[in-house]
């Protein structure tokens, strides 16, 4: 089935493993295995799928491990959904090949870690970006706010800690001007609040059960 481009298969009781054949589909565009009760895959399938423009793996979770660096060969995708698996460990420096087109990206109900510096730095059409329920560390880095088009930005349920740094200015170039939702709730946040003004599109802040100090920042009453 070389020619085969939109492959729905979601929402089954498939069983075993992703066959190896999977990697010879190279014409595919479209690719959902989710909730079924898959064993797993070898990441050398997905070398091939440079045209793969959506790819849904969620509910899968058997699929353990840190995130392979084949899905880096994938640089047509615009939407990467691996919720809920068994995923570890830090997020790989391979996902900033993932930058011309990625707008989606889920990864949420895994046992992610902590973050790779270069992980989001060149994702420049990201828009929605959930991390929540993880085990991430640290402070959320910087290089998320790298990608401006970001809309939606859920990192909640983790044990993040410091400060909120969204953005080093208020230029045009920065995330700010995009991001409408951003749930950082239930973390280890300290700090004082940002300047909230660099934010004007911001419709949703959930920041509850963290640890901020301070002054209730005067900027939170200026968005509208």
């Amino acid at each position: 089935m070389a020619a085969l481009t939109y492959p729905d298969l979601q929402l089954n009781h498939l069983q075993g493993l992703i066959p190896e054949s999977f990697g010879n589909m190279i014409a595919l565009k479209y690719l959902d295995l989710s909730s079924n009760q898959l064993d797993g895959y070898h990441p050398k399938y997905f070398t091939n799928m440079t045209g793969l423009t959506y790819l849904d793996l969620s509910g899968i979770d058997q699929f353990k491990g840190s995130i392979p660096e084949s899905f880096g060969s994938m640089i047509s995708l615009t939407h990467l959904h691996l919720l809920g698996q068994q995923l570890d460990g830090l997020l790989q420096e391979s996902f900033g090949n993932l930058t011309a087109l990625l707008t989606d990206l889920d990864l949420a109900f895994n046992q992610l870690e902590g973050f790779n510096p270069c992980s989001f730095g060149n994702m420049t059409s990201l828009e929605y970006l959930d991390l929540s329920k993880n085990m991430l560390e640290g402070e959320i880095p910087t290089s998320i706010w790298k990608a401006r088009t970001m809309r939606e930005l859920r990192a909640n349920n983790n044990t993040l800690s410091g400060e909120l740094r969204f953005a080093e200015s208020s230029s045009k170039s920065c995330a700010n001007l995009s991001l409408e939702y951003l749930d950082s709730s239930h973390n280890r946040i300290t700090g004082s609040l940002p300047d909230f003004t660099l934010y004007p599109s911001l419709k949703q802040l959930l920041l509850f059960a963290n640890q901020p100090s301070g002054n209730v920042s005067q900027s939170i009453g200026q968005l509208c």
